[in-house]
């Protein structure tokens, strides 16, 4: 694999894991307009949201990525 292929591949697992932060920060915020959370709460909540979608991403989008490598 070529140096140029490896940015390619580093740059698609950043732009996966900007999209995750992106989806959790919004579906956090649906949650809280329903049910308000203290800030040291919320920013669990962000986490755990974060990780699960970051998880899920992985499974999903990596394979989809192979074709590349």
């Amino acid at each position: 694999m070529s140096f140029r292929e490896k940015i390619s591949v580093l740059g698609m697992y950043l732009a996966l894991l900007a999209g995750s932060m992106t989806y959790s920060v919004i579906i956090v915020w649906c949650f809280v307009q329903v049910i308000p959370l203290e800030v040291v709460h919320r920013r669990i909540l962000v986490g755990v949201v974060y990780l699960f979608v970051v998880v899920l991403a992985v499974r999903f989008y990596i394979p989809k990525f192979r074709k590349y490598w």
